[in-house]
């Protein structure tokens, strides 16, 4: 029950870290789009400076493809030290630039957008469930396939684990792309 409960908890400060994340940029973004009654210049410029950093982690983990993921120790199950696991959660989306780089620019999007508030909370709802499925859906698994989620969960970890720099070069630059014709559009 040890890894369910560390899995639950870092999943909750995962979440609870992105949302802190959101909020501040919402009142941000609505305090400064306010002020100009539009999209104020900055945005576009944030845009762009968005999107070449996400090529250029794009570019940069399709560059070294070839390099090793690290190893992963095993665990010891000394307890289920929960306070441990929540703060890593914390610190992981704390410092997870490339999912801050995706989210951050749809927080705006969605702030400024002309739509009624409950549209906008829809909306950001998703983007979160999205945003944090890699924390809950092996979580999630667990908890319904019991039995068969250490199969499921290890073929999934070889596969991301596998093809994870293509994956992220390839949503990096995606992205990265978009938010710079975003920019040249006029954010």
């Amino acid at each position: 029950w040890h890894a369910r409960a560390r899995a639950a908890v870092y999943t909750v400060g995962a979440i609870l870290t992105l949302a802190a994340y959101g909020v501040v940029v919402g009142v941000f973004v609505k305090g400064a789009a306010s002020t100009e009654g539009t999209s104020p210049p900055l945005f576009a410029w944030l845009d762009l400076a968005l999107g070449l950093l996400l090529m250029a982690l794009g570019a940069r983990a399709l560059i070294n493809r070839k390099q090793q993921p690290k190893s992963r120790g095993t665990s010891t199950d000394a307890g289920p030290r929960l306070g441990r696991w929540f703060a890593l959660g914390v610190v992981m989306m704390l410092t997870n630039v490339s999912t801050l780089v995706l989210f951050l620019p749809a927080v705006k999007a969605i702030v400024i957008a002309d739509d009624p508030l409950a549209d906008k909370v829809v909306v950001v709802a998703i983007l979160m469930v999205i945003t944090t499925m890699v924390t809950w859906v092996p979580l999630g698994a667990s908890v319904v396939f019991r039995a068969r989620a250490d199969e499921m969960l290890t073929k999934l970890n070889a596969f991301i684990t596998r093809h994870q720099k293509v994956i992220g070069g390839v949503v990096g630059i995606g992205f990265g792309v978009y938010l710079i014709v975003k920019a040249a559009r006029g954010g």
